[in-house]
């Protein structure tokens, strides 16, 4: 099979399984069933899928059906992440900084140090990871997306609890992919890990962190000048729409070149956009960038998870799954959150009103919303391709990283709206 007949193949393929997936969605929010999310349909119908395609044996190789982490990190993952800064809340956001900042930087760090030991010291009883390894899992797992709770939250919820949530997430994802370069880039997977290169790391993130800022507000102020100054008498809304999306994907572009993270700056591109250049775009241009970044965003996460899906069967012999393995992972992430607790409670203590005091049942939402979902995926896939650490390892990690991931976005996802009723919010 040619690879241009190969890439039809799988386009269809996907295109058909978006257009499942919206429908059933549909269907279920029709009956007003909403115990299975969106993202677990997406998962559902791609692992659907990968039994079907491994069956009829039309692909021995299943290459139609694995994500590639380049079309991951080149496609899928710019496109969600510029809609979430774009359209962000910026009052609420900037109002709660400090805490987001705190959860997604510290409560990083804290979660891939306790995920790393715990492991660590939980697979000696089995077979034990070196502490390179078990640091590897650790920064990869601390990737966190809760798209799931966030969609399931009631319209009225407190803007703060969202934002928290939704901050989080959007920021964490960057610090897991750094810690995670860092300690994949230990050429010898069995050598020890002192204090000085972890602390090392630590610094490096926040210097990495705030280099993207830099480049994706410098692209924002950019487009602003030049939507400002430069007259445009022919088709404006469609100029401004191509130098957006241009400007915005360029940012992405030039922090991973000049080894930043293109997340951050694609992240702060679209916040600074939205922020300086919203009083020079059109009406029509407003409404335009709207759906269109809705609609890309949207298709993009259904590929995630679809991808995702199908990534239980599609890997074949590159995947390892161990029960013991994913129940000490289990284990580890959940305690590994016990940061929010820690954060929160530092936060409250410096609250100036008892409105700005987050309440209890609040934090527990938090704590449960910590599901793993497209960055750790896509890191998973990505370890697969290191070729540093020994193929079984690779497996292991890789499989327990998928079923965690599955795990809970089904499970916890669909225990969602009863914490939503128990914690009464």
């Amino acid at each position: 099979m040619s690879d241009t007949h190969a890439l039809f193949v799988r386009a269809l393929l996907m295109l058909t399984m978006i257009a499942i997936s919206i429908n059933v969605n549909n269907f279920f929010r029709n009956i007003k069933f909403h115990y299975i999310s969106e993202t677990a349909v997406h998962i559902l119908v791609g692992f659907i899928v990968a039994m079907l395609w491994t069956a009829i044996e039309y692909d021995t190789t299943n290459s139609d059906i694995q994500l590639s982490s380049n079309f991951f990190y080149m496609v899928l993952l710019p496109p969600i992440i510029f809609e979430g800064g774009f359209t962000l809340q910026k009052i609420s956001f900037f109002k709660n900084l400090l805490t987001i900042v705190s959860l997604a930087f510290a409560g990083a760090l804290y979660s891939t140090f306790v995920t790393s030991v715990i492991m660590y010291y939980l697979s000696k009883l089995v077979s034990p990871w070196t502490l390179i390894e078990s640091l590897v899992f650790g920064s990869l797992i601390s990737s966190t997306d809760p798209v799931t709770v966030l969609s399931l939250l009631p319209s009225n919820v407190d803007k703060r609890l969202y934002m928290i949530i939704f901050g989080e997430s959007a920021l964490n994802d960057a610090v897991s992919i750094i810690l995670y370069r860092f300690f994949t880039s230990l050429e010898d997977p069995t050598m020890r890990l002192g204090a000085g290169p972890f602390f090392v790391s630590v610094f490096a993130s926040a210097g990495v962190f705030l280099g993207s800022v830099c480049v994706g507000i410098a692209m924002a102020l950019i487009f602003a000048l030049l939507t400002k100054h430069l007259v445009v008498d022919h088709e404006r809304p469609l100029f401004e729409t191509v130098m957006l999306i241009v400007f915005a994907y360029c940012s992405y572009l030039i922090a991973d070149i000049i080894q930043l993270t293109g997340i951050i700056s694609v992240f702060f591109c679209g916040v600074a956009m939205a922020h300086y250049a919203h009083n020079n775009l059109s009406h029509t241009t407003h409404r335009t960038m709207k759906y269109l970044l809705r609609t890309l965003s949207f298709i993009c996460e259904c590929f995630i998870f679809l991808y995702l899906g199908m990534g239980l069967l599609s890997f074949g012999d590159s995947t390892t799954y161990s029960f013991v393995f994913i129940l000490f992972a289990i284990f580890a992430i959940l305690v590994s959150r016990s940061h929010v607790f820690i954060v929160m409670y530092i936060s409250n203590c410096f609250a100036r009103t008892p409105e700005d005091i987050i309440p209890f049942n609040h934090q527990l939402l938090i704590w449960f919303s910590a599901l793993r979902g497209a960055v750790a995926f896509a890191l998973g896939v990505t370890f697969l391709e290191n070729q540093n650490f020994s193929t079984e390892i690779k497996g292991i990690i890789f499989g327990t990283t998928v079923i965690v991931i599955v795990f809970t976005v089904l499970v916890m996802g669909g225990l969602t709206p009863y914490a939503l009723v128990w914690l009464g919010i």
